[in-house]
C-alpha cells in the first residue's frame, strides 16, 4: 500500500498528465506502481493517451524523489490519503469527470454518509447573510445533515462555526497543503472541526493558497455534496434578496430554505 501511495503521488507531480488521463493510464495497467513500469511504447497506445502525455514517463527523478518527501510528511502528520478507487473516497466526486486523483485528509469521517450541503458565499459577509447561515445550519442539525465548506472569510468561516456550535459534522476543503491553514486565523476552527469532521484538499504540501487553486478547491466542495446553498453573492441582487429583508424575516426565511433544501435532498 506505501508504494501504491508513492507511486500515487509521483503520478501527480508529473506536469501534463492531469487527474482524468492519471486515472485513465492507472485502470490500464492495473495500479500506479505498475503503471511506472510500464514500457513507454504500450502507454503510447492507450486509448486518449498518445505519444506526448507517454512520453512524460521518460524523466521521472524529480516526481518520485518530490514523492519520497512527501510520503515522510503524510506519515509524520497522520494524514490519510483516499485514491479515487478506495471504498473511503467520497462516492459523489466519482460522478465529476475532474474528480481529483486522490484527497488528503485530516479528521475522522464518513464521506459517504447521506445528505451533504454546501454553504457558500461571499467573503464580505452581511450581518443578515451572517444570521441567516447561523439560523439554517440550526435548522439543519434536526436533518442529520452534514455541512462542506471553504474555510473562507465571511459565509464560509460563519457555516464551519455555526456547524460546530450546533454540534454539526462538517468539513473543511482547502486551497492549499495540509503543511498550512488559509487564512491563518482560520487555524483553531480548522483544528476544532477536526474532533467532529475533517479538513480535506488534493494539493501537496507546500502548495500556497494561489488564486488559480480556488476553481480548483471548490470543483471538490461541490462535487462531493447533494446541494449547494449560495447565502449571499458578490454580484448586485434583486431587491428581494435575503440579504435585503428585515431582521425579523430572515428566521422565517431561513426555516423555509432548511424545509427546502431537505425536500431536495430527499428526492435525489
Amino acid at each position: 500500500m506505501e508504494n501504491e501511495l508513492f507511486y500515487g503521488i509521483a503520478l501527480s507531480l508529473l506536469k501534463g498528465i492531469g487527474d482524468a488521463n492519471a486515472k485513465t493510464m492507472i485502470s490500464y495497467a492495473g495500479s500506479s506502481e505498475k503503471l511506472f513500469k510500464t514500457p513507454i511504447s504500450k502507454l503510447q497506445k492507450i486509448n486518449g493517451i498518445g505519444p506526448k502525455t507517454a512520453e512524460l514517463f521518460k524523466d521521472t527523478y524529480d516526481a518520485l524523489k518530490r514523492a519520497e518527501k512527501e510520503l515522510k510528511f503524510i506519515e509524520k502528520n497522520k494524514i490519510e490519503v483516499l485514491f479515487y478507487y478506495d471504498k473511503r473516497y467520497p462516492k459523489r466526486l466519482n460522478n465529476c469527470s475532474d474528480s481529483p486523483l486522490f484527497l488528503c485528509c485530516k479528521g475522522d469521517f464518513d464521506f459517504n454518509k447521506e445528505r451533504f450541503v454546501n454553504i457558500i458565499g461571499t467573503r464580505n459577509a452581511t450581518e443578515n447573510g451572517k444570521a441567516i447561515t447561523e439560523k439554517l445550519i440550526e435548522d439543519f442539525a434536526a436533518y442529520d445533515v452534514n455541512i462542506v465548506s471553504g474555510l473562507a472569510y465571511g459565509i464560509d468561516i460563519c457555516a464551519h462555526k455555526a456547524a460546530l456550535n450546533f454540534d454539526i459534522q462538517n468539513i473543511a476543503v482547502l486551497a492549499h497543503g495540509l503543511d498550512m491553514i488559509y487564512p491563518n486565523v482560520h487555524k483553531n476552527y480548522a483544528e476544532k472541526l477536526q474532533k467532529n469532521g475533517a479538513i480535506v484538499t488534493d494539493f501537496l504540501s507546500e502548495t500556497n493558497p494561489d488564486r488559480q487553486n480556488f476553481p480548483s478547491r471548490n470543483r471538490i466542495v461541490a462535487g462531493m455534496t447533494d446541494a449547494t446553498v449560495v447565502i449571499e453573492s458578490a454580484a448586485k441582487v434583486v431587491h428581494s434578496s435575503p440579504q435585503k429583508l428585515p431582521i425579523r424575516i430572515i428566521v422565517m426565511y431561513s426555516h423555509f430554505l432548511a424545509e427546502l433544501t431537505m425536500n431536495i435532498l430527499l428526492d435525489v
